[in-house]
């Protein structure tokens, strides 16, 4: 309770905050929060799920038209 008093965010807010000065909308910049986040927790963080250890393997497809600026979403991270 007295971190949301302070204005403290998750660190995916707090990405897309960060981010948000590109013409990107907010939802991809907060797929690729969500991307950096599993990246970072993959060797370490497995699910088990029945006899098989499931890591966070995640794949993020953008798709966008011409301009957009894919390629400056993935060199802000």
């Amino acid at each position: 309770m007295a971190a949301a008093a302070q204005g403290c965010q998750d660190f995916i807010s707090a990405y897309a905050d960060y981010a948000d000065v590109l013409e990107a909308p907010r939802a991809v910049h907060e797929a690729v929060a969500i991307s950096i986040l599993a990246a970072v927790l993959n060797p370490h963080v497995t699910i088990q799920y029945g006899a098989l250890p499931s890591t966070l393997d995640l794949w993020t497809l953008v798709l966008s038209g011409s301009g957009l600026g894919r390629n400056t979403l993935v060199n802000l991270a």
